[in-house]
């Protein structure tokens, strides 16, 4: 599932690829949405030294149902599947900021 600006930017490079059909239109999206409240849960159990400046909430990790079905075969046939998740991309995140609070980490 694609989730992090560097997934997208990876597609948009390899577009440009001459062995990717051009003139065609893909489809690509990150799946369901994500409630933040589950984001900041997993923050809160991964790096405990953060629980005072993560709000605390309920369980949020429920996910809506769809309301739509999204076909994106064609996008993964041509560009692949393997993308971030969720969480590779919430962790990466967390931990630039802690390296920008903290150099020395």
């Amino acid at each position: 599932m694609i989730r992090d600006v560097e997934d997208v930017a990876a597609i948009h490079v390899r577009s440009l690829d001459v062995n990717i059909p051009g003139n065609e239109r893909y489809l690509f999206h990150a799946g369901p949405l994500l409630k933040a409240q589950k984001v900041a849960n997993q923050i809160r159990e991964t790096y405990p030294q953060l629980r005072s400046r993560v709000p605390e909430g309920g369980a949020g990790d429920e996910l809506p149902i769809p309301l739509v079905k999204v076909d994106i075969s064609k996008f993964g046939n041509v560009f692949g599947t393997q993308w971030k998740g969720w969480w590779e991309s919430a962790k990466a995140t967390v931990d630039d900021i802690q390296k920008l609070e903290d150099p020395k980490q």
